[in-house]
């Protein structure tokens, strides 16, 4: 999910209590949008635009729950988006004062953007073959790997959780992000683990509203609130260590919907590395801050690379759309290939913010909504990314001066 606290939990509760994170934030006042409360069994029409307050936001329409994919709207959800987006945007202006460069609340650290080429399966089945996925289609593509901690400073070395995020280029059709709904970009965002540690939206607020207290009972309620189950996962994807962000395995975490009409589908995504990306050792004892950058840097030097995609569908209301913390068990079907060729990559070797390649990378914005209908997110957690992920966005580039715009499709 979004919150500059996204993972740490793994590392604040223990049998002795928890730690409070180095950064106090005020709140932002935020108010919440108005909607109409739609029944459990909805169907994905979409609502009209809504006022969002003082957030600064466009109006957008907040998701409504598609009951034949088994999602459900949980009560105060729309309410929860609204006080997690304040909650961040306090977050990130504490953090980056004026004449700071204000970065993502979560995976602000780079290892670099790669451009790749975007290849459908040819032998991929009728019922996967929709939208981006189309027999015959192919897309190019940027991919930016990361790290979940929300500390741009930590050596890679360190165990967290890792992001693969991507967009392919110059792909037609309307969007269903109202405010670029004529953009030519799809994307998707994976981690680097198949679930997520919070199961819905009234959890999510009480995670943050504890962890950021003083009061120590609140900061262990932080984990009762989690329950074993959540604490369990966080753990494991905190725990990652990885040799290169080419030879890591990324998961959709939460599941999307694959085409329109009767026949959609609910599936999730993971991408898995090509055998010609190696697998490397880790180093553990290096004194390199970046060697996941450096690593990139070394392969591309020598030869090109590849990510598989994969989909795994919903077969049975055992697999829940809304507990992210659930993981399916279905088979995984090959749908894609993305290859990065060595020739197009331009990854400055070191991190300086002010490179030009470095600059442009980190202002790209990605959002799951920022998506043909095919693909269209599923699931509270899915449905809460929508309106914060814009809004935390459009406050980065505010806060940067910087003019929000989709790369450009060559």
């Amino acid at each position: 999910m979004v919150s500059r606290n996204f993972l740490t939990i793994a590392l604040l509760c223990t049998a002795v209590g928890c730690v409070k994170p180095k950064n106090e934030a005020k709140k932002a006042t935020v108010a919440a949008p108005t909607m109409p409360t739609p029944s459990a069994n909805s169907t994905p029409t979409p609502t009209t635009p809504t006022p969002a307050g003082n957030t600064g936001l466009e109006p957008i329409a907040y998701p409504l729950a598609d009951a034949q994919l088994g999602e459900v709207l949980a009560a105060g959800e729309v309410e929860a988006a609204t006080e997690i987006a304040s909650v961040i945007d306090g977050q990130i202006r504490a953090q980056y004062p004026a004449g700071k460069r204000a970065l993502r609340d979560a995976h602000p650290k780079t290892h670099g953007c790669l451009r790749a080429e975007w290849t459908a399966e040819p032998g991929i089945k009728e019922e996967y073959a929709q939208g981006v996925f189309a027999k015959g289609s192919k897309y190019n593509a940027i991919i930016r790997f990361s790290n979940s901690s929300e500390d741009p400073s930590q050596p890679d070395i360190t165990k967290d959780g890792r992001g693969m995020a991507f967009k392919l280029l110059n792909v037609p059709g309307p969007k269903l992000l109202e405010n670029e709904s004529q953009a030519l970009s799809q994307d998707f965002i994976m981690i680097s683990h198949p679930v997520f540690f919070i199961k819905d939206p009234a959890e999510y607020v009480t995670f943050i509203k504890k962890f950021q207290s003083k009061d120590i009972l609140s900061q262990l309620a932080t984990a009762k609130s989690l329950g074993v189950e959540g604490v369990k996962i966080a753990s494991a994807i905190k725990s990652l260590q990885i040799s290169s962000p080419i030879q890591a395995e990324y998961f959709s975490n939460v599941p999307y919907q694959l085409g329109v009409g009767p026949k959609r589908k609910a599936v999730k995504f993971n991408a898995r590395p090509c055998a010609i990306n190696g697998k490397d050792s880790i180093p553990t004892d290096t004194k390199d801050a970046n060697y996941l950058r450096t690593r990139l840097v070394d392969h591309f030097k020598i030869k090109d690379a590849c990510m598989e995609i994969f989909v795994q569908e919903r077969t049975d209301d055992t697999m829940s759309v809304e507990d992210s913390r659930i993981e399916w068990k279905t088979p995984w079907t090959k749908v894609a290939t993305l290859t990065m060729k060595k020739e197009a990559q331009d990854i400055p070797a070191q991190a300086d913010a002010t490179l030009p390649a470095n600059v442009a990378c980190d202002t790209l914005s990605f959002n799951p909504w920022h998506s043909l209908a095919e693909h269209k997110p599923l699931g509270s957690m899915n449905r809460i990314r929508k309106s914060v992920y814009e809004h935390i966005s459009k406050l980065r580039h505010e806060l940067n001066k910087e003019v929000r715009k989709e790369p450009d499709a060559k």
